[in-house]
């Protein structure tokens, strides 16, 4: 199984929200294990058009510290998993930790 992991970025970190990301970093994992990463600037910076490009670069699993309810319906409208108030580390970390069934959820950041 092939997912495709996005992470909005603050400094090589998970960013505190998730509409304000001028960069995402994109994680491809194949049978458990992280092939690929990748980070691409965001091209559009209003909120439908970040989700809109996410669901065109066939994500599959989003991790946020904050985010929208906007957001996070289009994009599980979209069949994307997204999971909000991740703690404050690095997409590897972050996505390892997910794998291993050891991802700690806190609260949503966002309150829109």
């Amino acid at each position: 199984m092939e997912y495709l992991f996005a992470v909005p970025l603050h400094e090589d970190k998970v960013g505190s929200h998730f509409g304000k990301a001028k960069e995402f970093c994109f994680i491809t994992v194949q049978n458990l294990k992280i092939i690929s990463i990748n980070t691409l600037r965001t091209p559009l910076y209003q909120l439908r058009e970040i989700t809109d490009w996410l669901i065109n670069k066939k994500v599959t699993h989003v991790l946020a510290n904050g985010i929208g309810q906007h957001a996070i319906e289009n994009l599980t409208r979209n069949n994307i998993e997204v999971m909000w108030g991740v703690p404050d580390d690095t997409p590897e970390r972050l996505v390892t930790a997910y794998l291993d069934s050891q991802l700690v959820l806190g609260k949503n950041l966002c309150d829109h």
